[in-house]
């Protein structure tokens, strides 16, 4: 997944994309790193997440198993 960061006159929007959060994972920790040093000391007007796969009737095994498979 990836995400997406407008700013403009009309403030600054993140657009996440689809992504699986895993806590404790490596790449969401880098992945908040990355986007709270671009973000510095600005805050966000307008966040946009696309939640889309986060309903409980979808089920995905852990990122490490479904890279395995």
């Amino acid at each position: 997944a990836l995400m997406y960061l407008f700013r403009g006159q009309f403030g600054s929007v993140l657009y996440t994309g689809d992504f699986r959060w895993e806590i404790g994972d490596m790449k969401a920790v880098e992945g908040k790193n990355i986007l709270l040093n671009a973000l510095g000391d600005k805050k966000l007007d307008l966040l946009y997440m696309d939640n889309t796969y986060c309903n409980p009737s979808f089920s995905f095994p852990p990122r490490k198993v479904a890279a395995q498979q």
